[in-house]
C-alpha cells in the first residue's frame, strides 16, 4: 500500500485529519486540503451594541434579537441557499444538537429545528439565499454582521477588500458541542494505474511544504501541514487559530450512495421548517422520507437507448431517487458505457 509511505504521509499531517484517511488502520487517501467554516463578525458593529460574538445556541439568538431590535433588519445570516448549502447548514445544527441528520428521528434533531424555528426571524432577510459567495459579499457591503463561511473568505473579505473591522471565531456550539462539516478534497492513486510511481511522485509534490505554502499564500487554503503556515503574519494570524479549532470539531459527510438522498431531504426539511414555517410536528415528514431511502445500489452499466427514466422503470424505483444516487439531474442524458448506481433490493 503507497499510501503507507512515511514519504507520502507528512509527519506534520495535522493530527485532526488522520482519522479521516484511515480505514481499518491503513491509508487510502492523502489529504490535500481541508476546508471548514469559521465564524466572520464585524468588530465595529458588535463594539456598538456591546456585543461580543457568540459561542453558544443562546448566545447567538440573543445577538441576532439586538441587531434586529436596534437596526430594524436582521444583521445575522446562516447559509440557507436551497439545495447543498443549505443541508451543510443543517447537518452542522443537527450535530451540535445532538441528533442525527441521516435519521431526524430523535429528541436532538427536534430541538435543533425548534431552535431554527425561534432564529429565524432575527436573521437577516438574505440569509434565504446565502451561500458561500454571497456570505462574502454581505460581510463587505456591511448587510450582515455575522455570519459562517469557508476560509477563503480571509482572503476576499479581509485581505482583498480592506475589512479588517471583520474577524473571525471558530463558531457556537449546541447543546452536543462545537461540529464544522469538513470540506475539501483528497488524492488517491486507483488501483492498476498504469504509472504508480509517477503518481506517486506527483501526489507527494503537492503534500510538500512548498506547495501547501503557495495555496495558503495565494488563496488562503489551510494547509494540510502544520508546518506550512509556520511564517503566517501577526495580522493573520488570530484567523488561522480560529480555523484550526474549527477543524479540530470536523466532521465528515457519508461518503456512499445515500448522501445525496440526504442532502435533498435535508435542504426539503429546511424550507419547510424554517424557510416556510411549518410545524414541528412536520418533521415526521422527513423522518419518513429518509427511511424509504434504498440501503443497497448495484452497479448498472448503461446500454444504447437508455435513459434514466428507462432505467428507473426496470428497476422499479423513481427517476428522482435514481437522479439524485448519481449527483445529477433527473433530465440529464447518459449514454452507453457509463456506470449509474442503482437501488436494489
Amino acid at each position: 500500500n503507497f499510501m503507507e509511505r512515511d514519504i507520502l504521509i507528512p509527519k506534520t499531517l495535522l493530527p485532526s485529519l488522520r482519522p479521516v484517511l484511515v480505514f481499518e488502520d491503513r491509508f487510502y487517501f492523502a489529504p490535500f486540503r481541508p476546508n471548514v467554516k469559521i465564524a466572520f463578525w464585524n468588530k465595529k458593529k458588535f463594539d456598538q451594541y456591546g456585543l461580543t460574538p457568540p459561542r453558544t445556541w443562546h448566545e447567538l439568538l440573543e445577538v441576532a434579537r439586538v441587531f434586529k431590535e436596534k437596526e430594524g433588519v436582521g444583521r445575522v445570516a446562516i447559509q440557507g441557499l436551497p439545495g447543498k448549502t443549505a443541508a451543510v447548514t443543517v447537518f452542522e445544527f443537527v450535530k451540535a444538537g445532538g441528533g442525527d441528520p441521516i435519521r431526524l428521528a430523535d429528541e436532538g434533531s427536534r430541538r435543533t429545528f425548534e431552535f431554527l424555528q425561534e432564529l429565524e426571524p432575527y436573521l437577516a432577510p438574505e440569509y434565504a439565499e446565502t451561500s458561500f459567495d454571497t456570505a462574502n459579499e454581505l460581510l463587505i457591503s456591511e448587510q450582515v454582521y455575522l455570519v459562517m463561511n469557508w476560509t477563503f473568505a480571509i482572503k476576499v473579505v479581509v485581505e482583498d477588500a480592506g475589512k479588517t473591522e471583520i474577524e473571525a471565531y471558530s463558531g457556537w456550539r449546541g447543546p452536543n458541542g462545537e461540529y464544522h462539516v469538513l470540506g475539501g478534497d483528497v488524492l488517491a492513486i486507483p488501483k492498476g494505474a498504469p504509472h504508480i510511481d509517477e503518481a506517486a511522485k506527483l501526489l507527494e509534490l503537492l503534500l510538500s511544504k512548498e506547495v501547501q505554502q503557495k495555496l495558503f499564500d495565494r488563496l488562503r487554503w489551510l494547509p494540510v501541514r502544520s508546518d506550512a503556515y509556520a511564517d503566517v503574519s501577526p495580522e493573520l494570524s488570530p484567523y488561522f487559530d480560529a480555523v484550526l479549532e474549527a477543524v479540530s470539531y470536523a466532521v465528515t459527510r457519508p461518503a456512499d450512495p445515500q448522501w445525496g438522498m440526504v442532502e435533498c431531504i435535508l435542504d426539503r426539511a429546511f424550507a419547510g421548517l424554517v424557510r416556510g414555517n411549518e410545524s414541528i410536528e412536520s418533521l415526521a415528514v422527513y423522518c419518513a422520507s429518509l427511511e424509504e431511502i434504498p440501503s443497497e445500489y448495484i452497479r448498472y452499466n448503461v446500454e444504447s437507448g437508455d435513459t434514466l427514466e428507462t432505467i428507473a422503470d426496470r428497476f422499479n424505483t423513481a427517476v428522482e431517487v435514481l437522479a439524485q444516487a448519481n449527483g445529477v439531474t433527473p433530465g440529464t442524458a447518459i449514454g452507453p458505457g457509463q456506470i449509474l448506481l442503482v437501488p436494489g433490493d
